[in-house]
This record gives structure tokens, sequence and C-alpha cells, in this order.
């Protein structure tokens, strides 16, 4: 009993974490991405 519920608490810890930096990156990439969009904006819109 005690050995399934470390392996259960192990297996979701390391969900957890796989979860919390799956999206942590996410984030880092969209912002990254937003930011070149952004910067690429004004160019084109000031351009005739």
């Amino acid at each position: 009993m005690l050995y399934w519920a470390l392996k259960w608490w192990m297996a979701a810890t390391f969900a957890t974490m796989t979860i919390y930096y799956g999206l942590h990156f996410v984030n880092e990439m969209r912002e990254a991405v937003s930011w070149h969009n952004q910067k690429d904006g004004p160019d084109q819109s000031t351009k005739p």
C-alpha cells in the first residue's frame, strides 16, 4: 500500500512538473513570437 502511494505521488509530481514547465516554455515562446510580430508590424504599416 505504501509503495503504491509513493509511486502514485511520484507520478503525479512528475506530471505536474512536466505540465508546469511545458506551459512556461509555451508562454516564453508565445511572448517571443508576439514580440517579433509587433516589431515587424509598424515597419509594414508605415510603408506605402
